[in-house]
């Protein structure tokens, strides 16, 4: 604390409610707050008393502990800011008999971040960090992994959004349209950016933790006085790209004269080559068939063939009957079967010999338009509801859009294509194959208001043996937040890096677990 200076607690509001947040009041605990008084745990008891009988009533550090009770590996965390419940004196008479009895302590009451705008009355207010969550398994993990560390590793509020299809919405959602008048002119002139600030509000997140490849360049097109600050990368890489089940690539294929193309090789679809590579797949007639018309998304509403994809699709292949116009300047794919299918130049004219493609929520539909172009692949590009494309992915044989890390296969395998081409992917040209960086954002803001948040999102990452053994248990039916709070318990040595230390000289330690600088002429301890 700092001499002659009075502790100021932040003041937290009483109610829940107000803070309008998912995921807010009655939310189970992963992290114990009480420890037993056991020969595992004994020594670092017994300097946590010590630490609590030389200096400050509360912790100026956060400590982890860990024991087997059960055979079961049992985890505690103490944020910093933590007490002791009951007297100091009980707490030794424990420690010293050691007779199985639990010590118990108080955590900071839950904190929101500071929020830079204010009120008409001209005061400061505090708001919840806010995650833009987004609608696949490992997106829905690893947030809730930062959920658990910041709420009760920092004891700041989090509230989690209702979620996206698309990590360049998460971007977006990050945009501070309260920018000067300076940074507005050029702003002004971009029609999309008018969009995303027609209310002129701050951001609607503070955070994003798995941009892909369609989240840097929504970042890149935004401009820099509004853009989002990345914050790194996560350990496990992203791979999207175009599968087949793996049975489909055992048996091996329909033999063309003296040669049997292998199916997980992209040269083997070349029509020109093998004119009867569609006879080891479904037929478009029977896909349809299995699903309802609600099922299978009209190809005016796909998100991802964007008037920039299509521009791009038109000057990488000159397929020009493969978009028509929507109306007098916009663009959107050629489509057939009430247009819902899209059908490559080397089946357009005989469907039958289409291999069918299926993705949902657009996903991968401007790269494997060009790919099938490029490498005269006779495809058949239908974007289904979630539901449906797990299921005819699963049960019929088809290509499919699909990514890694995530859960709802197994038994796939990914048709190897060119290395990745960097430069020409941000070119918009799709030639080579996909497999990138993840990417993390937050809100240009942040680190000013919440330097502690600011940093957990940096530190933050999870490896892919993490990742892959999360999405092994959510195939088998394990919910996020379970297995998120497993690997919190188990991982204490990993995570207890990414949190903050003792507060830097010149601060004082708050009741709430957060640092403040000292008033000018004092001094910290």
């Amino acid at each position: 604390m700092c001499f002659m200076t009075a502790l100021r607690k932040v003041g937290i509001p009483a109610a829940c409610w107000l803070w309008a947040c998912f995921n807010c009041c009655g939310s189970k605990l992963c992290l114990r707050d009480a420890i037993p008084v056991t020969e595992q745990t004994r020594e670092a008891l017994g300097e946590l008393l010590d630490a609590f009988e030389q200096g400050s009533p509360f912790l100026t550090q956060g400590r982890v502990f860990t024991w087997i009770e059960d055979d079961v590996e049992r985890t505690a965390f103490l944020p910093r800011g933590s007490r002791l419940r009951g007297e100091l004196s009980t707490a030794r008479s424990l420690w010293e008999t050691m007779d199985g009895s639990t010590m118990s302590f108080d955590r900071p009451e839950l904190r929101g971040i500071e929020s830079d705008d204010q009120e008409a009355s001209g005061s400061a207010f505090e708001e919840p960090l806010r995650l833009w969550r987004l609608d696949w398994p490992s997106a829905n993990v690893s947030g809730e992994v930062f959920r658990i560390l910041a709420e009760e590793g920092l004891r700041i509020r989090v509230n989690v959004s209702q979620g996206s299809a698309h990590s360049s919405e998460g971007v977006q959602a990050l945009v501070d349209c309260r920018i000067s008048e300076s940074s507005a002119s050029a702003a002004n002139d971009d029609p999309e950016v008018n969009d995303l600030c027609a209310s002129g509000a701050g951001p609607r997140a503070h955070v994003l933790l798995e941009g892909w490849r369609a989240a840097v360049s929504a970042a890149d097109d935004i401009p820099e006085a509004m853009r989002p600050v990345s914050a790194g990368v996560l350990d496990y890489l992203g791979f999207e790209s175009v599968f087949l089940q793996s049975d489909l690539v055992r048996t091996g294929s329909v033999s063309e004269g003296q040669c049997t193309p292998p199916l997980d090789f992209y040269r083997s679809y070349n029509f020109s080559v093998f004119p009867t590579i569609a006879a080891n797949f479904d037929n478009l007639s029977s896909v349809l068939g299995n699903l309802s018309s609600e099922q299978v998304i009209p190809c005016k509403d796909w998100q991802s063939t964007s008037p920039t994809e299509l521009r791009n699709y038109l000057e990488h292949t000159g397929d020009e009957e493969g978009v028509v116009f929507r109306n007098a300047t916009a663009r959107m794919p050629n489509c057939s079967d009430d247009g819902r299918v899209w059908l490559s130049p080397s089946c357009r004219g005989t469907p039958e010999r289409c291999i069918p493609f299926v993705t949902q929520s657009s996903y991968y539909i401007p790269e494997v338009m060009q790919q099938s172009v490029f490498w005269q692949q006779p495809i058949a590009v239908m974007d289904l509801t979630p539901d449906a494309w797990v299921r005819v992915g699963s049960n019929m044989s088809v290509l499919l859009q699909w990514w890694v890390p995530d859960k709802a296969f197994v038994g796939m395998q990914a048709i190897t294509m060119p290395s990745p081409d960097k430069e020409e992917r941000d070119d918009g040209l799709y030639r080579t194959g996909q497999y990138g960086d993840l990417h993390k954002y937050v809100w240009r803001g942040l680190a000013g208001v919440a330097p502690e948040a600011h940093h957990l999102v940096q530190s933050f990452s999870l490896n892919v043996r993490a990742m892959n053994g999360f999405m092994a248990e959510m195939h088998d039916q394990r919910d996020a937040s379970d297995v998120a709070c497993d690997w919190v318990r188990r991982s204490s040595q990993k995570w207890s890096k990414w949190l903050p230390g003792p507060c830097n000289p010149g601060t004082e330690l708050l009741q709430n677990g957060s640092c403040r600088e000292c008033e000018a002429g004092f001094v910290s301890n």
